[in-house]
C-alpha cells in the first residue's frame, strides 16, 4: 500500500524516456485507471473551453487534429 493508504495504482508520465511526474490513482475509479491503462495521450485544454469541456467532465468530446470537438459539433 502507498503513502495514502488507500489501494491505488501508479502512473508514471515518460517524457522522452525520462519520469518526469509519478501519480497515485484510487483503485475504486475503475474508468480511470482502464484509460490510464491504454496509453492515453496528454494534452493541454485551451483555457478558453476549460469550462465548457469541465461541465461534464469532457464525455462526448473528441480531439481530432490538434483540435477539441464538442459534442454538439459532433452531431
Amino acid at each position: 500500500m502507498h503513502m495514502n493508504m488507500q489501494p491505488s495504482t501508479a502512473f508514471a508520465y515518460v517524457v522522452d524516456g525520462e519520469v518526469g511526474h509519478v501519480h497515485f490513482m484510487a483503485n475504486t475509479i475503475l474508468n480511470a485507471i482502464a484509460i490510464m491503462s491504454s496509453d492515453p495521450k496528454v494534452v493541454v485544454i485551451p483555457e478558453e473551453i476549460v469550462d465548457e469541456i469541465s461541465k461534464n467532465a469532457g464525455l462526448g468530446w473528441k480531439y481530432l487534429d490538434g483540435k477539441f470537438i464538442s459534442p454538439t459539433e459532433n452531431v
